[in-house]
């Protein structure tokens, strides 16, 4: 699990804005001044914020990485990042170094947390492409484990 250092996500006189901004709570690739951590959307693919279980809650996905990254924010405390969280593996298995290629799909919230789909695909020989139904359920507003079928 990654932490941020730096406990605030923008300058005080940018929170209207954001405020604003975050009405849709979904966005792609908005500057890094709004995650937080200086690098920490350098490379982000996908962003969207949601509230679930009274939590704010943020997942985002890496170009040129099958991580999931799940974020519970505080926006009593100019939306500070509570809690973050990488998924980058299943199954003792790391998506960059045991997988030709990881990565989640359809990531969407639920009344609980979130549900996603993982496609892996193993190196030559190793078996075949298989997707994977996934949750990663809040518990006590904290970003719990996640959870991965075989059947799908």
């Amino acid at each position: 699990m990654a932490e941020c250092s730096n406990r605030k996500i923008f300058p005080k006189s940018e929170v209207p804005k954001v405020r604003k901004a975050l009405l849709s709570l979904s966005f792609m690739a908005w500057p890094s001044v709004v995650l937080g951590c200086n690098n920490a959307l350098e490379n982000a693919a996908y962003v969207s914020t949601e509230r679930v279980m009274n939590v704010l809650i943020r997942q985002m996905t890496e170009l040129g990485s099958g991580c999931l990254i799940v974020q519970i924010l505080n926006p009593s405390q100019e939306w500070a990042i509570i809690q973050t969280k990488r998924f980058c593996g299943v199954d003792g298995k790391m998506f960059e170094t045991d997988y030709m290629d990881a990565h989640f799909t359809d990531v969407q919230f639920t009344a609980d947390g979130l549900k996603a789909n993982l496609s892996l695909l193993p190196f030559m020989g190793a078996g075949d492409e298989e997707t994977r139904a996934c949750t990663i359920k809040l518990l006590k507003g904290q970003i719990g484990d996640l959870f991965c079928d075989r059947t799908k």
